[in-house]
């Protein structure tokens, strides 16, 4: 799988599991999405960054969020 797709896959992943997410983790928790699934959490990036890396996973393969984020998908800019 290319960088790309396993990016795109991972961000449909995040639209789905978005709500599960912010249920189940607490707010500003960072989560990483890899292969779309959650495969590690943790309460700072430099700690899930850690975690990542012991795993043996590499950006952009992973994609991190943070449980609760209310950042829009997208803006209009008049």
């Amino acid at each position: 799988m290319t960088s790309d797709q396993e990016i795109a896959v991972n961000q449909a992943a995040y639209l789905r599991l978005r709500d599960e997410i912010d249920r189940s983790y607490p707010k500003d928790r960072f989560v990483g999405i890899h292969d779309g699934r959650v495969v590690a959490d943790a309460e700072s990036f430099e700690e899930i960054d850690t975690k990542l890396d012991e795993m043996g996973f590499t950006s952009p393969a992973v994609l991190v969020v943070r449980a609760g984020d209310e950042t829009p998908e997208y803006l209009e800019i008049l």
